[in-house]
């Protein structure tokens, strides 16, 4: 009997490159609201979410008026703005065809855990026609780390799917050591994608379940999904 299989996909760096445009965004909404131009330039933004990103920006300019639900508002729109003049944005090769394929098998389901806002998060899933793939998932305005993020997701997307997931039947598929971290925090299925900021062998170092060089061939990527917690030796 095949078993229900909960895939979680981080968003930048494994289902697609933005070019950085979210990064611009908040910048310019930062301009925009509070007058800070290059409002990152003395902040550290290195492998944080996007809520940790934005409260450094807020006290590290003593901004006292700041309200999260009008900086969103303002954030969508800078974004669909920046991605519309920002050449290049793509998913990334073996993206489309994954979903659409494992859309198809009625033991699949799709979750989310992204370091962006919900906001961005859509943004891009949307401005690149795949955010109807995606029910449930956990953002960056919902957690205070990616490993808290993660469990968020699973809970979640088990709330959504009314559906209670084997541990060794949840997979996270992220580009990063963090998102490694994360899985192996939460005991799921670690699955390092190297094609973001870090190789294939820098990835494999971190000691993830399976390190795959992308998303193709789908045969590959379909084998890891169905081995589960049980990786090739």
């Amino acid at each position: 009997m095949m078993m229900d299989k909960l895939i979680i996909f981080d968003i930048d760096g494994t289902l697609l490159d933005a070019k950085g445009a979210g990064r611009v965004a908040l910048s310019r909404t930062f301009e925009e609201l509070y007058g800070y131009r290059d409002a990152f330039e003395e902040v550290d933004l290195t492998g944080k979410i996007d809520i940790q990103v934005i409260r450094e920006v807020v006290g590290h300019h003593g901004i006292t008026d700041f309200n999260l639900e009008g900086f969103n508002a303002a954030y969508g729109r800078t974004l669909r703005q920046v991605m519309a003049k920002t050449p290049g944005i793509k998913l990334l090769k073996g993206v489309r065809e994954m979903l659409e394929c494992l859309t198809e098998e009625e033991h699949y389901f799709f979750s989310l855990a992204t370091g962006n806002t919900k906001v961005g998060a859509k943004g891009k899933l949307e401005f690149l026609s795949i955010g109807h793939f995606f029910k449930t998932g956990a953002y960056g305005d919902e957690a205070l780390d990616r490993k808290e993020l993660v469990g968020v997701a699973i809970d979640n997307a088990q709330r959504y799917y009314q559906k209670r997931f084997d541990k060794d039947h949840v997979f996270y598929l992220g580009d990063t050591p963090k998102d490694i971290e994360a899985a192996r925090h939460n005991a799921i299925v670690s699955v390092g994608i190297s094609t973001g900021g870090f190789d294939y062998e820098a990835l494999k170092g971190h000691g993830p379940d399976y390190t795959l060089k992308g998303l193709e061939p789908l045969e590959t990527v379909l084998e890891v999904f169905r081995r589960g917690g049980r990786p090739i030796e």
